[in-house]
């Protein structure tokens, strides 16, 4: 599939705003500022509030950037009154849930003594992030004619580099504001290793022989071969279903990609850390997000390239 930037800023950064509102509640719920005295509790507020609001802010920009890959933005709408049958009407609907939901959790923060009200709307929170980015990754996962999206592994890995992208951006903010966890390195930890094997799990699976032919494609009982392809030139489905790269480029880009997301990020995390390390980390970490992103689209090969004479 041709990679447009568009979708790929809007999974990229979409995620991360939305893996940020989950670690963001996940902290806020298991961390007593009167119990556990890592920052004063006024101080603890205003923590969770900057990063409620950037999480949702960041959310917003990625879905914001989803609606230029549309040809026509005016009918973004209707997307929306296909929730039984689309995935895509599914992210739309729980995206916009998001937002009453997160601003009455900021607001119970400002003025409340944070309980009752506060673990619902953080139970709240933390199933609309995960929920809005499963839909996401089961846009890709739900489609059949594309082999490399079609596997439960692409949801899991959308819902894993969104935590993992959300706390190394939760780790700028608590450098922020001088507060320390413990309780948030072992789950960053944790997050680091799930979601490596799963993306190495991902991409070995990728990588097997398909058994999708030209025999498959058309249906027919007996030996089935191409005799003409049909064109002269490239047309909008060979340019927009089938994006040409060669394996040399894959290799290269899936290294970068292991390379700027996890391996760089634990070397950083293993020496000294400050203000500045953790801003170092995520910007690492975002672009191999995008290193990964990219291939994630220009990988994936339509059917409809079998009645061109390439491979799926």
């Amino acid at each position: 599939m041709h990679p447009a930037f568009s979708v790929i800023f809007f999974t990229v950064t979409s995620g991360l705003g939305y893996g940020l509102l989950v670690m963001t509640a996940i902290m806020g719920f298991f961390i007593d500022p009167f119990n556990q005295p890592i920052i004063q509790q006024d101080i603890w507020r205003e923590l969770l509030m900057a990063s409620s609001g950037i999480g949702i802010a960041l959310a917003t920009l990625g879905l914001i950037s989803s609606t230029l890959h549309l040809a026509n933005v005016k009918n973004a709408w209707r997307a929306m009154f296909r929730f039984k049958s689309s995935w895509l009407s599914r992210e739309g609907v729980f995206a916009i849930l998001s937002f009453p939901i997160v601003f009455a959790y900021m607001a119970v923060v400002y003025w409340t003594d944070m309980s009752g009200l506060f673990s619902a709307l953080t139970i709240m929170i933390i199933l609309i992030s995960l929920t809005t980015v499963f839909s996401t990754g089961m846009i890709y996962a739900c489609l059949k004619t594309i082999r490399a999206w079609n596997t439960s592994l692409v949801p899991v890995n959308y819902i894993l580099l969104s935590l993992l992208g959300g706390i190394f951006a939760l780790n700028i903010i608590f450098a922020f504001y001088g507060a320390s966890s413990t309780l948030l390195f072992e789950i960053m930890f944790v997050l680091l290793f799930l979601a490596f094997l799963m993306k190495v799990i991902y991409y070995f699976w990728i990588g097997q022989p398909s058994n999708l032919t030209v025999k498959s494609a058309t249906g027919l009982a007996g030996p089935t071969r191409l005799l003409d392809n049909g064109e002269s030139s490239k047309n909008f489905l060979s340019k927009e279903f089938g994006y040409d790269i060669s394996a040399r480029i894959v290799l290269i880009i899936r290294s970068l990609s292991i390379l700027f997301i996890f391996i760089i990020p634990v070397i950083l995390l293993l020496g000294e850390l400050s203000f500045n390390t953790f801003v170092m980390i995520l910007v690492i970490h975002y672009i191999g997000l995008f290193c990964e992103r990219w291939l994630f689209f220009a990988e994936a090969k339509h059917v409809v390239n079998l009645f061109y004479g390439r491979e799926v």
